[in-house]
């Protein structure tokens, strides 16, 4: 997600919590050009916690009317992680958090194989290649084999599983404008199947991930 995205999600909270994160990026370069000030850096990442825990409770992320604001909460998370590696921190996330996250990836992966596969056998190779490029820009290598596809992940799986859902919402979201309700169910069901809900909404289709 860009910048600009992020402040757009959600009004004019958006917008000026965005503005918060770019100040606290100028903050951490600036504290990292004094003569690599670590103290001054890791303190300005505290704030820019703080601001982001502020954040999700003021817009009640939490609750179903805070989805809205959900994406933008993620991309200053995310920044966050990328300043903070700066000076050695998240390089490992948790081994609980790692593990989650490894299973719930190994469940997403297959159903955009077999989804991929389901795209080649009906000749649309557009959607077959945009699958395989699309993970491959995540981290994500297929290897077509004589008996099945077998992949190679080369990021954190906790990088991985947003991409890889917004690619299945995106493709059933074009299946079903295409009519092809026979693919926007294969996605629903084989994800149900994997334990993890899809619910459509009047602003997009968000999903959830059981045990």
């Amino acid at each position: 997600m860009s910048e600009e995205t992020a402040a757009a999600a959600c009004g004019e909270a958006g917008a000026e919590f965005v503005r918060q994160i770019g100040e606290f990026r100028s903050r951490f370069v600036e504290a990292m050009d004094d003569d690599f000030n670590t103290a001054a850096g890791i303190a300005v990442l505290f704030e820019q916690a703080t601001a982001v825990n502020r954040f999700i409770e003021t817009q009640k992320l939490e609750q179903p009317e805070g989805e809205p604001g959900r994406p933008t909460a993620v991309w200053a998370a995310r920044q966050l992680v990328e300043i903070g590696r700066l000076l050695g921190l998240f390089l490992e996330p948790p081994a609980e958090a790692a593990g989650a996250a490894g299973d719930l990836i190994e469940r997403i992966l297959p159903v955009l194989v077999e989804l991929r596969r389901h795209a080649k056998s009906n000749k649309d190779f557009a959607t077959a290649d945009l699958i395989r490029d699309r993970l491959g820009a995540a981290g994500v290598t297929l290897e077509d084999r004589p008996d099945g596809t077998d992949w190679r992940i080369d990021q954190p799986a906790a990088d991985l599983i947003d991409q890889a859902m917004a690619l299945l919402i995106e493709t059933r979201t074009a299946s079903k404008k295409n009519k092809d309700f026979a693919t926007a169910d294969l996605i629903r069901d084989r994800l149900a199947e994997a334990g993890i809900t899809l619910e459509d909404r009047p602003e997009g289709t968000i999903w959830r991930a059981g045990g």
